[in-house]
């Protein structure tokens, strides 16, 4: 790990509601895949029977 300076700053320290929009996002990204797994594996287990 390098040490920052205080012109690199990360953005999560300046806003901290970064985070909660970043897990929120996530969270949607993780809700829709496991969506879109979910229906392929219906297709697939309808076609294969």
């Amino acid at each position: 790990m390098r040490t920052r300076t205080n012109s690199e700053k990360e953005p999560i320290e300046s806003h901290p509601s970064s985070s909660n929009s970043v897990l929120l996002l996530l969270y949607i990204r993780i809700s829709t895949m496991t969506r879109l797994a979910v229906h392929w594996l219906a297709s697939v287990r309808m076609t294969t029977i």
